[in-house]
């Protein structure tokens, strides 16, 4: 390939970019909205004058630990690990992941404009399930899983809301500050998670592009 080809390549590489990875932020970034907004409203529910009457410190966390109310926050950040990266680091499933499908899966066809059928894996061209499933699998950044660098910013999330809900608990805490705590929370979390999601998109995306181009030259030819 010439530098010439390399360059409209990489030009190509970067309109398909903003327009592939676009629709998939947007989606992560409502879907981060949603659930950052729904914990934040059912922890300020998890202050009750019961919790305010409660002696500051263990007495507090223990008694909101057991509230329905904070129980379901911490249920809506589990969901959104879960809807973003599968229920485990051995699950395939997740947004992230079918984004790098799709990525991937789109890749091929400017692959195949840049390199001769002889040097296909297969007569087609195509991506192969072994391959997708292998490439859903994949670690990117820093060889960590995307589940395993979710759940340590959401497990993160969790812990910050808990303290919050505890501070805006304390007896001589103001309801006003309680709304306060619980809102400067959730305007944190969203900005954050949202960011990685956004990362793990895009890193996602250089994966399956790279990947792509790999995959589609026999292993003989490598």
């Amino acid at each position: 390939m010439t530098d010439a080809e390399l360059q409209s390549l990489l030009s190509s590489h970067d309109a398909r970019l903003r327009s592939q990875l676009a629709p998939w932020v947007d989606r992560a970034s409502k879907l981060v909205a949603s659930k950052v907004d729904d914990a934040a409203a059912h922890a300020s529910k998890a202050i009750t004058d019961t919790l305010r009457a409660t002696p500051d410190g263990r007495a507090t966390d223990r008694r909101a630990s057991r509230s329905p109310s904070f129980q379901a926050a911490m249920n809506r950040l589990h969901e959104l690990l879960e809807s973003l990266a599968g229920p485990s680091p051995r699950s395939l499933a997740g947004m992230i992941r079918d984004a790098r499908e799709e990525f991937y899966r789109e890749s091929f066809p400017l692959w195949r404009e840049q390199i001769e059928s002889k040097y296909w894996s297969n007569p087609q061209g195509e991506p192969t399930q072994a391959g997708i499933a292998r490439l859903r699998g994949m670690p990117t950044h820093d060889r960590v899983d995307v589940y395993l660098d979710l759940s340590k910013a959401i497990e993160s999330a969790a812990l910050d809301l808990r303290r919050a809900v505890n501070a805006g608990a304390s007896t001589d805490s103001a309801r006003g500050l309680a709304a306060d705590r619980i809102g400067t929370w959730k305007r944190m979390k969203t900005g954050q998670l949202t960011r990685l999601a956004s990362l793990e998109l895009g890193d996602s995306y250089m994966l399956s592009w790279s990947q792509s181009g790999i995959d589609l030259v026999h292993a003989d030819h490598q």
